[in-house]
């Protein structure tokens, strides 16, 4: 059903950011870099989030069916020494449905199946956001989040999405 989000996002992987490792052993990057030594890691490890945002404001966002959710301390062994880490997904709040275009992440390593359950609602600067004196009264997308978006308009030229619309103005307003 979202295999089009899927396609898009693995075809525009350039979009998005790459991770910075600051050694901490408790950031995407580090938990990357120790996988890469015992798994192929590729596309969508780390993405969760811009993915997981995208989908969130082009269902409707805030006022819609839809929710931005985030798991924290998920525990991870790699090669004998447990590492933590976050995991961002939407639900719908009405049917329960998850959507999860980056959970492939984690085939070889756990089930986040049995998290899912542990995800609350979350955002980058939930709940409010200040952004050129002016203050919103949601979180706002990403610069990622919204790069994206006007790429997927490009190819996808009757899809648009009425809240990703309105923050792309008042990103182009400021």
């Amino acid at each position: 059903m979202y295999d089009i989000f899927t396609n898009f996002f693995k075809d525009n992987q350039h979009l998005f950011p790459k991770h910075r490792n600051i050694n901490t052993g408790q950031n995407h990057a580090d938990n990357i870099s120790e996988l890469k030594l015992v798994y192929n890691v590729q596309f969508p490890f780390g993405y969760c989030f811009p993915i997981s945002q995208f989908m969130f404001y082009y269902l409707g966002g805030y006022g819609s069916d839809y929710e931005l959710r985030c798991i924290r301390g998920i525990p991870i062994d790699i090669k004998g020494c447990e590492h933590r880490t976050t995991h961002w997904f939407v639900v719908n709040k009405l049917t329960g449905e998850i959507i999860d275009l980056s959970k492939e992440q984690f085939e070889k390593i756990l089930n986040i199946d049995e998290y899912y359950k542990k995800g609350r609602k979350a955002n980058f600067g939930f709940p409010y956001l200040k952004r050129g004196g002016k203050v919103y009264k949601n979180t706002v997308p990403s610069k990622t989040v919204l790069k994206l978006y006007e790429q997927f308009k490009k190819i996808y030229l009757n899809s648009q999405s009425e809240a990703l619309e309105f923050y792309l103005k008042e990103y182009k307003s400021l």
